[in-house]
């Protein structure tokens, strides 16, 4: 293939041997990039994922790369240690019962404490600054003072000690105790992260920890996609990175391949270094659609559920194949309604629980996504109640959902909708994704606009 000429700057710092960043704007065609410089070297390479499907992708394409995600790739280094582990998700109610209620925090409190603990701060005893700023954090979201320190190195002992001699972890320990323990180290030589503006303190540390010193390591992210804080991850990485494995090196690779010219205009608004390739496409505006029109394997995206359920329950119920990217939100309705009386009394219900859960989340960064998580469960409760269904007609929509077809009508969030696209993609809410109230809503818009690789609707 020919290279561009950011390609070719970022192949000849590559050849070279220097580590690098990446800088990959939207549709800008990293993983090309990425493929090329694999099949460039013949060293031992390991391509870190950022979930398991960009894996399976990548494993296809570079068959003799290996591709892991940060979390294989720790549980490996912990299985070399402690041999056979387990994943036990409820060990948290063990670690709350000694610890937590000693502190006066309830199970929930205690859960986001020590995972925010684990995934921002995973070496307490050289991290007192970040220690201290994650206390005065917890402290205003808890309205309580947080003494972490008071049994935060208590627990780490006790949780190290499950591991070895229960072999029980959870999904955080296999990201937390690698750097804690100082587990061994791989003989890599070059390795590539992915989606690296979105790892967490404890990926980096796993990194940092399991990657041999002299390996060769190209880091590739785009800030303005960093969606993704409330998993442990910085607001901005790059500097962290560049520090933490000192590396000199950052290149751009600003032009989108994937949106025509009218795309890049309106998100340039947002991210202004994005570059056009002159493709041609449509941009539409409409003050609202027809079902009917939606066309087949186009996405539809809002900013939360409550923009995107209700047309997706019109085309559910005029047998319009749908899909729901994180359906699992659907599941606590489906079994809500299952379970329950009538529909209504059903998802009353399940309403009431949800906001009472809802109202006892702390407002943190590592929280947002259960916020959005409890606010989506609520806000499809109440499409279905809108939409004057059946109990029966509900569960077959609900099932339908969960099994549909490749060539069905996609309906996202941006959030789920990042490192996905589609040939038309309609935006639910035109107002709120031509501007931006923040910088957070900037990236959202950025993500949201920057999708359809042919046609872009606005709707409302």
């Amino acid at each position: 293939m020919k290279l561009s000429s950011y390609q070719e700057a970022i192949m000849k710092a590559f050849k070279s041997g220097r580590s690098l960043i990446i800088e990959a704007l939207s549709g800008s065609g990293k993983t090309t990039t990425i493929v090329e410089l694999a099949k460039a070297t013949n060293k031992k390479c390991l391509f870190l994922a950022f979930n398991r499907h960009i894996a399976d992708e990548l494993q296809a394409r570079l068959p003799k790369v290996h591709v892991k995600t940060s979390h294989a790739l720790g549980l490996q280094s912990i299985k070399s240690v402690y041999g056979g582990v387990k994943i036990s998700p409820h060990k948290v109610n063990r670690l709350h019962k000694k610890f937590g209620e000693k502190a006066g925090l309830s199970r929930f409190e205690f859960e986001v404490i020590w995972d925010l603990a684990r995934l921002v701060c995973p070496r307490w005893e050289s991290s007192s600054v970040r220690m201290q700023s994650t206390e005065d954090a917890l402290a205003i979201a808890l309205n309580k003072t947080v003494n972490i320190s008071n049994w935060v190195q208590e627990a780490t002992l006790f949780n190290e000690q499950l591991a070895k001699d229960k072999g029980q972890i959870d999904y955080v320990d296999m990201l937390w105790l690698v750097p804690r323990l100082g587990l061994r180290q791989y003989d890599y030589d070059v390795v590539f992260v992915d989606e690296c503006q979105d790892l967490s303190s404890a990926q980096l540390m796993l990194i940092k920890t399991v990657i041999k010193p002299t390996a060769q390591l190209v880091f590739v992210g785009d800030s303005w996609q960093s969606l993704y804080g409330f998993a442990g991850a910085g607001s901005d990485n790059f500097p962290v990175i560049r520090e933490l494995f000192n590396i000199n090196t950052t290149l751009p690779l600003p032009i989108c391949y994937r949106c025509p010219d009218s795309h890049i205009e309106i998100a340039q608004r947002y991210v202004p270094q994005l570059e056009s390739t002159g493709k041609q496409g449509t941009v539409d505006y409409l003050p609202d659609i027809d079902v009917h029109d939606i066309k087949d394997s186009s996405m539809v995206i809002g900013k939360t559920y409550k923009e995107i359920t209700p047309l997706l329950l019109k085309c559910a119920i005029d047998d319009i194949p749908v899909t729901l990217r994180g359906v699992d939100c659907f599941a606590g309705i489906l079994s809500a309604i299952k379970d329950g009386g009538t529909i209504e009394e059903s998802l009353s219900e399940y309403k009431e629980e949800t906001a009472e859960r809802l109202e006892n989340t702390p407002r943190l960064p590592c929280t947002k996504d259960r916020i959005r998580e409890l606010e989506s469960r609520i806000d499809s409760a109440d499409a279905f109640l809108d939409a004057d269904v059946t109990k029966d007609k509900a569960i077959a929509i609900l099932e339908r959902i969960r099994f549909s077809k490749k060539d069905a009508i996609t309906f996202s969030t941006v959030h789920r909708a990042k490192g996905n696209e589609a040939e038309s993609v309609y935006l639910i809410g035109s107002e709120t994704f031509l501007e931006a109230k923040d910088n957070e809503d900037l990236k959202v818009n950025y993500v949201g606009v920057t999708r359809a690789k042919q046609h872009l609707t606005f709707i409302g």
